[in-house]
């Protein structure tokens, strides 16, 4: 996913960046409004407009002017959001509109000026700075944007001309039928202000509006943004895990996995996999097993702990297991890969011709999120965890990492 964020000043834009960096993206910030655009990258850009003291007229063309650029250069395709300030100061909806107006018809600007991390919430369609409602704040009286009201949609009317309603959480998790019937069907572009409270709101809101069919603009201080973008990639990616631990830890981070969440693993044989006669034609056979299973779920694996191997058997199975993972990339497009146990991690990666890994987080100590630097699987995120690391929900976290991310 190419994502392009405008943002307003540059501090925001650097907060911006960390938020998507904390889940596991790529990110960088452009500085100037004026300078050249990069290539897309397949990661988050966040570029510094450098609007929030311009009039409104000037603060949209601006905007309008960048976001011609970007779909010029990167394409239609570009995911784009607005970061905004978390306490709504600046032409919020000049510049919101502006950007609407070059996205596709129904396009739906979605406003969810909540923080928590910082104090903000919106509740009612009002702001709140740590309880208080932001125009009783200093943020009132400031000297260049004051904000005069904690009402959202009064300041958005003030900003633009565009339709504005409110959706509570309930309703925007009865989805877009139910939004699409109460404003009748409209084509129009539009503004929807949303409440939220807290991380767990945003997310809420977040998975319910990456089910619209219709384009979504994110405008936010950054985390609806974020979780926005990871809900998209959730629908899209596919996530490899290959398991080829022995230990008991892993066998319940297995069961955890698959308790929770949508994914298919196939118990093989690790001595059929290793064996020098009928391996290959067994590994085939379990490729295409793996292969028909992504055509239904998101996560495919393959398991190994049903018969224990030592010694050589051990390394010959771990090997196997390289192939077969080879040939499973072969088939499908992979947008992450699981692997634990040691010495399987290492056989697959060395199978992928993996020079040298680029750590990126850690999603449990010794359970790492990282991208691969060179070779032919240049850029893949892998997570490789050591079989006895980590609570029962190891696994299970380990893949929503690697769904969420870009």
């Amino acid at each position: 996913m190419d994502i392009l964020v405008f943002s307003d000043d540059l501090t925001g834009s650097n907060a911006e960046a960390v938020l998507f960096r904390h889940l596991g993206w790529r990110a960088q910030t452009l500085l100037r409004h004026d300078q050249a655009l990069p290539r897309p990258q397949g990661a988050a850009t966040i570029w510094n407009t450098g609007t929030r003291l311009l009039p409104p007229e000037r603060a949209a063309d601006r905007v309008r002017s960048m976001m011609r650029l970007v779909l010029q250069r990167w394409g239609e395709k570009t995911h784009v959001a607005k970061r905004i300030d978390s306490t709504f100061r600046g032409p919020i909806g000049a510049e919101a509109e502006a950007m609407l107006e070059m996205l596709p018809p129904r396009a739906v600007g979605v406003v969810v000026c909540a923080f928590p991390a910082s104090g903000r919430t919106v509740r009612d369609g009002r702001l709140y700075v740590h309880g208080v409602p932001v125009h009783e704040t200093e943020i009132g009286s400031d000297v260049h944007t004051p904000v005069t009201t904690s009402n959202l949609t009064k300041l958005l009317r003030a900003q633009t001309r565009l339709p504005i309603v409110r959706l509570t959480r309930e309703e925007a998790a009865q989805g877009f039928q139910h939004w699409a019937e109460r404003l009748g069907g409209t084509d129009e572009r539009l503004l929807i202000v949303c409440d939220a409270e807290s991380d767990e709101d945003i997310a809420s809101l977040a998975q319910s509006f990456a089910a619209w069919p219709v384009p979504i603009l994110p405008i936010d201080p950054g985390p609806f943004t974020v979780h926005y973008f990871s809900a998209l990639a959730a629908r899209q990616n596919r996530i490899f895990v290959v398991s080829g631990s022995l230990m008991p830890t892993t066998r319940r981070q297995l069961a955890y996995l698959e308790e929770h969440s949508e994914t298919r693993l196939l118990q093989v044989d690790p001595l059929a996999l290793a064996d020098p006669d009928a391996g290959p034609a067994y590994i085939e056979r379990i490729a295409q097993q793996v292969e028909r299973a992504f055509s239904q779920e998101r996560v495919v694996g393959v398991r190994t702990d049903g018969n224990p191997c030592e010694g050589q058997a051990a390394v010959d199975v771990s090997r196997a297991l390289a192939v077969l993972t080879e040939t499973v990339l072969a088939r499908v497009t992979i947008h992450g890969l699981y692997v634990s146990g040691g010495e399987v991690a290492y056989e697959v990666l060395h199978r992928l011709q993996a020079e040298a890994l680029e750590p990126i987080l850690e999603v449990w100590p010794l359970c790492i999120l990282s991208r691969i630097v060179s070779g032919p699987y240049r850029d893949l995120r892998v997570v490789t965890k050591g079989g006895s690391i980590g609570p029962d929900s190891a696994v299970y976290d380990s893949v929503r990492v690697l769904l969420s991310g870009a």
